[in-house]
């Protein structure tokens, strides 16, 4: 089965976060399903994509 993967730095869905309190590192987080959310911003084989408008 193959299975289409998507870059969570690309996605409508997605909000960073700080992961430190100085505010110097951060990380992405989803709006709809943050457990197949890639931090990094990389791919993840998420169904909930949506490309982000420019």
């Amino acid at each position: 089965m193959i299975k289409e993967a998507h870059v969570c730095s690309q996605c409508r869905h997605k909000f960073s976060v700080p992961t430190d309190p100085n505010f110097k590192s951060w990380e992405l987080c989803c709006k709809k399903k943050s457990k197949d959310v890639n931090p990094c911003g990389g791919l993840t084989d998420c169904e909930l994509f949506e490309e982000e408008m420019v």
